[in-house]
């Protein structure tokens, strides 16, 4: 009766964790949570913890493809993860263009989601059962930026800190103007800034690589049609000066947007989830 009644409250806990539920709470109920918590396999178990962030230029989020699909994988490999709903400018307010009249631009907005986000996991690490030292993020495209963002602005921050961070296929720089992705850097600092040099070097990542870097992975594709492979080349040789352990893969064929779906796979871009899990065991 007793192993029953334990077998129960475990799916419980796991049916339980699958709700979405604002991170701020009825103060901004758009900005979301939606945990992804694996069965665990005995008693007292802590499992490591990622928070996802799905990409589309900081207009939009891919929530499917690059966020729950990404998500059930990482579960089926007992890692816990979460996927957040961060600030957007949205289709309708971009394909409208009424943000020339009100100059909206998401940053600092996205990043606070994302410090808000991993803030609550170490807080609440106890309730989830994940190790609160090792909590990361995973970001795609402008999700991706957002990943290495964060990794960057609380590096030295026990409490905003990822202990480690990945970014596939991101958005890295700001300034290059042969390989700045112009749809994210627009919707991240708005109509007015995005052509401020002051605030595109602020955002521009491969310029701000600090030595208290958490390790870091990159994967991006050289037929990548949205976001220049480049991109993640100039943040691989950033950390490369800087000494940071990381993991950096260029693949030849896989082009943009195809995050954890396998009906959107290249025979290459079919080994990144498996390279993604081996590295991750060489670092935690």
């Amino acid at each position: 009766m007793k192993r029953l009644l334990s077998i129960i409250s475990v799916i419980i806990f796991a049916v339980a964790s699958f709700a979405q539920f604002p991170l701020y709470g009825d103060s901004l109920k758009k900005v979301t949570l939606t945990p992804y918590i694996p069965t665990p396999q005995s008693e007292g178990q802590r499992t490591p913890a990622i928070l996802v962030f799905p990409g589309g230029s900081y207009c939009w989020l891919d929530k499917e493809t690059e966020g729950h699909m990404v998500a059930e994988w990482l579960q089926s490999r007992g890692i816990a993860a979460f996927v957040l709903t961060y600030r957007v400018v949205t289709p309708a307010k971009f394909a409208t263009g009424i943000r020339l009249l009100t100059g909206e631009r998401m940053f600092p907005k996205m990043l606070n989601d994302a410090e808000a986000a991993i803030a609550y996991l170490r807080q609440h690490a106890d309730e989830y059962h994940i190790d609160p030292h090792k909590i990361g993020t995973i970001g795609f495209s402008a999700g991706g930026h957002l990943s290495l963002m964060l990794a960057e602005w609380h590096s030295a921050d026990s409490l905003y800190q990822p202990d480690f961070t990945a970014a596939i296929y991101p958005v890295v720089t700001f300034t290059d103007k042969k390989h700045t992705h112009q749809r994210t850097r627009r919707a991240a600092l708005g109509i007015y800034y995005q052509f401020n040099h002051r605030r595109q070097a602020e955002l521009s990542l491969e310029q701000h690589v600090p030595p208290t870097m958490p390790p870091t992975f990159l994967l991006a594709c050289k037929d990548d049609r949205t976001v220049d492979y480049q991109n993640t080349e100039m943040m691989d040789a950033a950390l490369t000066e800087a000494g940071i352990n990381h993991l950096t893969t260029i693949y030849n064929v896989g082009d943009h947007g195809f995050g954890a779906n396998p009906k959107k796979f290249s025979p290459e871009t079919a080994q990144w989830q498996e390279l993604f899990i081996e590295w991750l065991k060489t670092i935690l």
